[in-house]
């Protein structure tokens, strides 16, 4: 559903005009490595597994499938943004990775570009003779033929993020790959140690309504459902996502289109917003102020943009302090 202004009531006003030339605005310099628009499989249906054998480590990997590397791995091509950060978290590192994909502390540039993660440039990964190939099971499922393909006697291993608890056992999948199980561990355990942490402060608490958006470049708004990797995580903060009820609409799988008068008639007490990137000007937190005086989110001072890399572009490991911050909102 596109944005409306012939349709909004006069409680939204000049107001839902100003709010969309903003988010139309707020583009980046950066070539962002956005949603795919073809349904992904939940990787959440499987449970990653690894059981070591004489021809080496066998693993399940996010997407089901049984695969056998046969020596511990020094030449691993990362292929998404949130695939390389779990491999660092693992303990792991690797000589190429998708053309935006950092990890904080890590210098990156030495790594050779094998293009966009959902365009990846398969011929420039076979350059690199890889011993391992780590895809992404949330972003790149539908790519999986083209995988298996174009790198054929290539172990691929698929982790990812559509859950939270899919950050912890992608990152111990990852470790008994590259023998890195104590680091991995280390990490994993962080990771569900914090989700248990959030989960007891706000047990037995009245759940706040809250309403997440994804700003468009070409002004469109989506709304995060709960099976959306944020939807997920702020239902562990102890939200309550009142646009839980929508069905999925839209390009991005986890998401609903939504018009402007539909998303603030809703009435949230904390309007969480991911927007592309920032350039110079209000900020979309100063704008709904202005505009929607009257929501709660506003009179409470609960309006709040979240990282769209955290949350959206590449889930993984920073996602534990992420689901601190969202507490604290």
């Amino acid at each position: 559903m596109r944005i409306s202004h012939r349709r909004a009531t006069a409680y939204l006003g000049t107001g839902v005009a100003g709010l969309a030339l903003l988010l139309t605005g707020c583009g980046s310099d950066k070539k962002a490595e956005t949603p795919a628009p073809l349904p992904v499989q939940n990787a959440s249906t499987a449970t990653a597994t690894a059981t070591a054998t004489p021809a080496g480590v066998t693993v399940t990997d996010l997407l089901g499938r049984k695969v056998t590397v046969s020596k511990t791995p020094t030449k691993i091509v990362t292929t998404s943004p949130s695939a390389l950060e779990m491999l660092y978290a693992a303990g792991g590192t690797a000589i190429a990775r998708s053309g935006t994909a950092t990890v904080p502390g890590v210098d990156t540039s030495k790594m050779t570009d094998i293009g966009n993660a959902y365009q990846p440039n398969f011929e420039a990964m076979l350059k690199l003779q890889p011993d391992l190939v780590v895809a992404d099971a949330s972003a790149q499922a539908q790519l999986l033929k083209d995988f298996e393909t174009q790198l054929k006697g290539v172990p691929i291993v698929f982790v990812g993020a559509v859950k939270y608890a899919d950050v912890s056992t992608s990152i111990r999948l990852l470790g008994s790959i590259t023998n890195t199980t104590d680091k991995a561990k280390t990490s994993a355990d962080a990771i569900d140690a914090t989700a248990k942490q959030v989960g007891d402060a706000v047990k037995g608490k009245t759940p706040t309504k809250t309403l997440v958006l994804v700003a468009g470049r070409d002004g469109q708004l989506s709304a995060a459902l709960n099976d959306s990797f944020i939807g997920d995580m702020i239902k562990i903060a102890g939200a309550q996502n009142i646009a839980a009820e929508l069905k999925q609409s839209g390009q991005v799988p986890g998401y609903a289109t939504i018009s402007m008068e539909t998303a603030f008639k809703e009435n949230p007490d904390v309007l969480l917003v991911i927007v592309p990137g920032n350039v110079p000007g209000p900020s979309i937190s100063a704008s709904v102020a202005k505009s929607f005086p009257a929501m709660n989110a506003v009179k409470n001072k609960r309006v709040h943009e979240i990282s769209l890399e955290v949350f959206l572009q590449s889930p993984g490991p920073r996602a534990a302090d992420g689901l601190k911050q969202l507490v604290g909102f």
